[in-house]
């Protein structure tokens, strides 16, 4: 109702008279559309999902990579067993294959792209390669990112990239476990 007032006023004020349409919609009405339409983003987004799963899943089932669908975002998460070593920001020769196909998908899937870097929380040995976890989170993303624009095929204006060192944990730092998991590149595709 304060809608139709508003909208009626409006009309007024710039001189029309007041829709009769108007007065046919009601605010459910509007509401309704607008799930229906959320409902058929979240179907597409679960869609471009599943096509990631079937081309990436040797990796799933190897727990080298996660897949999460959230509202209309897509995450994949890589795990640095199947694409670092320790310490490192090089992408393993292994990996490659895994970035051609994630790569591929990319270009079937529309929304932007943020790779983000992880580390656990344990501080790097002194004169190494990398001054902090900011850094090494930071790289690796990079790193990604690299491999993914690689060829020139994916738009890079679709990226952003983050390094987010320990801050943002899946597990507990307590364990080598949850260290484990902790250490990751995600690429977050927001539909």
């Amino acid at each position: 109702e304060k809608f139709k007032a508003m909208a009626e006023g409006m009309a007024k004020g710039l001189g029309s008279r007041a829709s009769s349409k108007l007065k046919e919609i009601s605010i459910d009405n509007i509401l309704t559309q607008a799930d229906v339409i959320k409902a058929k983003l979240r179907q597409k987004t679960i869609n471009d999902a599943n096509k990631l799963k079937k081309l990436l899943a040797p990796e799933i089932l190897d727990r080298k990579i996660e897949l999460e669908v959230r509202d209309q975002m897509i995450t994949v998460r890589i795990l640095q067993s199947g694409s670092f070593s320790a310490g490192s920001a090089d992408l393993k020769p292994g990996f490659m294959p895994v970035a051609k196909r994630i790569k591929e998908a990319l270009g079937e899937i529309g929304g932007a792209i943020t790779v983000s870097g992880h580390t656990d929380n344990q501080p790097l040995g002194s004169g190494g390669q990398y001054r902090s976890n900011w850094e090494l989170s930071g790289s690796r993303a990079f790193s990604v990112i690299h491999a993914l624009l690689k060829g020139k095929d994916l738009a890079e204006h679709r990226f952003v990239l983050t390094g987010h060192a320990e801050t943002r944990p899946l597990a507990d730092n307590k364990d080598a476990k949850g260290r484990s998991r902790n250490r990751r590149v995600e690429i977050v595709i927001d539909q």
